[in-house]
């Protein structure tokens, strides 16, 4: 199971990898995470969400997109403590879960592991690349103008975090520059 964890949306993706090595998405979606009371309180319903996701699916292996500490024009301090405490929260309700601590894995490492061609993609090119690589299609979720709302993204991001893991797990990394860390 892969994550995307940020303070507005969680996005997930689940696998199964075969006795051949096969890897195959099996589910996916996103949730957002509570903001009705205080933080303390907010992250208490996001573990239990997260706690309610895994007892659902019972994933073995679950891997996290590790949070970016500098965006540049992009990130302010409170965002980046922000982005790291949920992150870390989902971890360690994932250790909690699992007895041991979830991957944690890089965007570039992800972004380099997936890449089809030399390039790296972009964020906005991550939804078809993962469609491209898994032969699916994820469900589009459009804002009222017709574009595609950010959940969209943060989905294929956790399906991207997942695939990737499977890859390092199955070998299937290709001798990429970058190993995950």
């Amino acid at each position: 199971m892969g994550f995307d964890v940020s303070s507005s949306t969680i996005g997930w993706g689940l696998f199964n990898i075969d006795k051949k090595n096969n890897i195959k998405l099996l589910t996916s979606g996103f949730f957002k995470p509570a903001k009705n009371g205080n933080l303390f309180e907010n992250l208490r319903a996001l573990q239990e969400e997260i706690n309610q996701l895994l007892k659902q699916h019972s994933p073995d292996q679950v891997s996290i997109e590790d949070i970016v500490q500098f965006l540049p024009r992009q990130s302010s301090a409170n965002t980046i403590i922000k982005l790291a405490i949920y992150n870390r929260i989902v971890g360690l309700t994932v250790f909690n879960y699992l007895g041991k601590p979830p991957e944690l894995c890089s965007v570039l490492a992800i972004r380099h592991g997936l890449k089809q061609t030399k390039d790296l993609p972009t964020k906005d090119q991550i939804p078809a690349l993962v469609e491209s690589l898994l032969k699916i299609k994820i469900p589009k979720q459009l804002k009222k103008t017709g574009s595609l709302k950010e959940e969209f993204y943060d989905q294929a991001d956790g399906i991207a975090c997942g695939l990737f893991y499977c890859y390092k797990l199955t070998n299937k990394l290709k001798n990429k520059s970058s190993n995950g860390h």
